[in-house]
């Protein structure tokens, strides 16, 4: 069987080809995670340009001047409803929490008398044998929470105990 030649011509055509094709799709693939944002920031600066363009000839032709109104109008267009928005979620918060507080200590009473042992066996006492004490509960949540935060704070602590020099300034 006979082998085709392919001439340099069309071999640097062809690779040119795939490497057009390869950082497109490269570039395809970094960027996916923020085209919805660019192309709702398209569609924004689409929307607003008629308003640019009239504020330039309102001003008199200063582009700066028609660009800081723009984005001024638009500022208040879309924070002052937000802000609004945000008054009401905050009020509906405080009013849950004020009706809310009350109902938890009168389910469960006060924070340091809280039995979690008891709680649980009251609740699943099919499982009642299998769940720790009210000490061995408290004792893993330390534990846990003693781990979690030497976790998070990057392992600057040496396991015997306080940390080195250098590892408050990092």
């Amino acid at each position: 069987m006979e082998s085709a030649k392919i001439d340099g011509g069309t071999f640097r055509t062809a690779f040119v080809l795939i490497l057009v094709l390869a950082i497109s799709a490269l570039f395809v693939a970094v960027a996916w995670p923020f085209l919805q944002t660019l192309l709702v920031g398209a569609m924004l600066a689409g929307l607003c340009h008629p308003l640019y363009r009239w504020l330039v000839r309102l001003f008199g032709g200063r582009e700066s001047l028609a660009s800081i109104a723009t984005l001024l109008i638009l500022l208040l267009i879309i924070v002052g409803p937000l802000s609004a928005l945000l008054g009401v979620v905050v009020g509906q918060a405080l009013t849950v929490s004020e009706r809310a507080i009350p109902w938890l200590q009168e389910s469960f009473g006060a924070a340091t008398s809280f039995d979690i042992h008891q709680w649980l066996v009251d609740h699943f006492p099919l499982v009642g044998d299998f769940i720790p004490s009210q000490k061995e509960i408290l004792n893993s949540l330390g534990t846990a929470a003693k781990a979690a935060a030497f976790w998070l704070t990057g392992h600057r602590r040496s396991p015997q105990g306080p940390p080195d020099s250098c590892s408050i300034f990092l």
